[in-house]
């Protein structure tokens, strides 16, 4: 069925419907698609320099971090180190004796003819001794000096309290020039709870 309308355009009744591309020609459509591309292209080439410039931006902050990271853990090293010889000076305060007054004391015994090359604390399972090495030279009396030296330790008040024995250990002959030099090695047992 045909219908054909015969009143004048203002009075004809429009149509509610309204079709957005039947106003626009086909060219205005194109070059709207165009434009619509190009901007695409635009913002993914922006888009595309600002990874990348954050990309470095990332990869520098990396490398700084990388660098700050190794500051702290030399100062972690550090750190760790202060915390170790403060450990040992606590720990050295807290012994029952002063090393100095040890020194002192070993100081008083020593006898004509003896010298005192090292001592050191060592430790040998559960017991801990300190290992006094020196040399004895005298006219052929180095045996007797060496003999005095111990009598002198063993005497002394404070070796008394600190050590439950002292005993040579070792004692070499060597020759230096014309004169006899006797070496030897002490050692003296903590009692315990005394190192």
């Amino acid at each position: 069925m045909i219908a054909i309308n015969l009143l004048p355009e203002a009075l004809r009744k429009k149509d509610e419907r309204v079709n957005l591309l039947a106003g626009l020609p086909i060219k205005r459509g194109a070059i709207l698609c165009v434009i619509v591309f190009f901007g695409l292209q635009i913002l993914g080439t922006i888009g595309a320099f600002y990874l990348s410039a954050h990309f470095t931006w990332m990869k520098a902050e990396a490398s700084r971090l990388k660098e700050a990271n190794k500051s702290i853990a030399s100062w972690k090293l550090a750190t760790v180190l202060i915390k170790k010889k403060k450990e040992k000076a606590a720990e050295t305060i807290q012994r029952p004796f002063l090393w100095s007054a040890l020194i002192n004391a070993l100081s008083d015994s020593v006898t004509k003819g003896v010298w005192l090359k090292n001592f050191s604390v060592t430790q040998n399972g559960k017991t801990a001794a300190l290992k006094l090495e020196g040399s004895v030279v005298g006219k052929g009396e180095e045996t007797a000096y060496a003999g005095k030296f111990i009598k002198e330790l063993k005497d002394n008040m404070l070796f008394g309290e600190l050590f439950s024995a002292i005993e040579l250990k070792t004692i070499n002959q060597k020759r230096i020039k014309d004169i006899d030099v006797y070496d030897f090695v002490i050692l003296c047992t903590f009692k315990k709870g005394q190192r």
